[in-house]
């Protein structure tokens, strides 16, 4: 689960906060974990919090 997490902010490098967070919605799908799966998701961006193109 965390690997898929982190392969999905390192392909939405460069584009939009909006892109990747409707992407990791369709991840989270109608899973009963996906309270873990938001916090992995909120870890990540704190620690890679730079959305846009250098």
């Amino acid at each position: 689960m965390a690997t898929a997490l982190i392969d999905q902010f390192q392909k939405f490098v460069g584009q939009t906060q909006g892109s990747l967070n409707q992407q990791l919605q369709v991840l989270e799908g109608d899973d009963t974990d996906y309270r873990i799966r938001r916090g992995l998701a909120h870890i990540l961006r704190s620690s890679f919090s730079t959305f846009s193109p250098p």
